[in-house]
């Protein structure tokens, strides 16, 4: 069995003692032999599981399912599965139905129950009573006891693709393919979280386009393209504000900054920015491996907590003012223009 793997058959008499163990997985868990059940399990509050079988409430023959339960030495999840014979229960403990949920841990668990049930009838009716019963009966048996470690086994490998893909999906939508910043599919929630740690700051975004990238494509082909757009991202990853920072790629070759955490933001500050951008990000050419391309830049500003305090809008308010800045000739920035704003949404 696969380490790790929980799958323990054994019996208990009326007292709650263990009497016999007929499988452990781990094999350590063979010594629990003269135990009692609670010695061995500890389950969730409210839960009496030896009471309904040794009890006024014991019914044999019928299978009942013990939840909440786990290994007392390594507390480890388990489901116990139990049956009443005519003078011992019969115990099934596994962590089958802790490997998936819905269907497959209903399917797990009828499983279970088809397995205690054929078990304890050929337990009932030993060999010498019934010959051919009985060995149909563990044929029965061992074909149950297949198909719990073959479903078990599908499920541990259905978990396991299954959570390969989530990471997959997880850091395409965090992460952008070509460039490896955070993505248009999730700066909002990395936006929301810098801002939650700070809410009362104010932060400021910078919606930039790089000029001129389709020449680029156009001339010198799409694999120079972005080689290009990934020597300008690793540019981007190395402003530093000494705040806490996101830098993203919106789309194409449009990116997007934000610096959350600042104190007051006003025309200085503006112009200090742009000068410590155009510092990192263009006054040296990109190296695309075959060639060596200028860089320029048009950039709109907006800032949370005082334009607005919506992130969408704050997007295009400083994607409004970056168009200003191209019309204003490009390679430059311009703060977004409330009264401009209004305007052209009214035409």
């Amino acid at each position: 069995m696969k380490d790790g793997m929980v799958s323990l058959l054994f019996k208990v008499d009326l007292m709650g003692s263990v009497r016999e163990v007929f499988w452990a997985a781990p094999i350590f868990l063979i010594s629990i032999t003269g135990k009692t059940f609670h010695e061995v399990f500890d389950c969730m509050e409210g839960v009496a599981p030896m009471g309904a079988l040794s009890g006024t409430g014991r019914q044999e023959g019928k299978v009942i399912t013990l939840p909440g339960c786990r290994l007392r030495e390594s507390g480890t999840p388990v489901v116990c599965s139990a049956v009443a014979l005519r003078e011992a229960t019969l115990v099934i403990a596994t962590d089958f139905n802790t490997a998936a949920g819905g269907l497959s841990t209903a399917f797990h668990s009828e499983l279970i129950h088809r397995f205690l049930l054929q078990l304890s009838r050929w337990m009932e009716n030993p060999p010498v009573l019934n010959k051919h019963q009985s060995v149909d009966d563990y044929q029965q048996i061992q074909i149950l006891n297949n198909e719990l470690v073959n479903t078990h086994r599908r499920l541990e490998k259905a978990n396991a693709q299954l959570n390969r893909l989530n990471e997959e999906l997880h850091n395409r939508l965090v992460q952008d393919a070509l460039t490896g910043l955070v993505s248009r599919y999730q700066y909002r929630s990395e936006m929301e979280q810098c801002i939650a740690k700070n809410p009362k700051a104010l932060g400021l975004f910078a919606f930039i386009d790089i000029d001129s990238f389709k020449a680029i494509n156009d001339t010198y082909g799409h694999a120079v393209g972005d080689a290009f757009l990934v020597g300008f991202a690793d540019r981007l990853k190395k402003i530093d504000m000494q705040l806490p920072t996101i830098c993203m790629r919106i789309a194409g070759d449009e990116f997007g900054l934000f610096i959350h955490g600042l104190q007051s933001v006003d025309n200085q500050f503006f112009d200090m920015f742009w000068r410590q951008f155009s510092e990192v990000m263009m006054e040296k050419p990109i190296l695309t491996g075959t060639h060596t391309l200028p860089v320029s830049c048009s950039m709109g500003l907006a800032v949370y907590g005082q334009d607005t305090d919506n992130i969408y809008t704050l997007i295009e308010y400083a994607d409004f003012a970056m168009y200003q800045a191209k019309n204003n000739g490009k390679h430059g920035y311009r703060r977004f223009d409330s009264e401009a704003y209004a305007k052209a949404h009214l035409r």
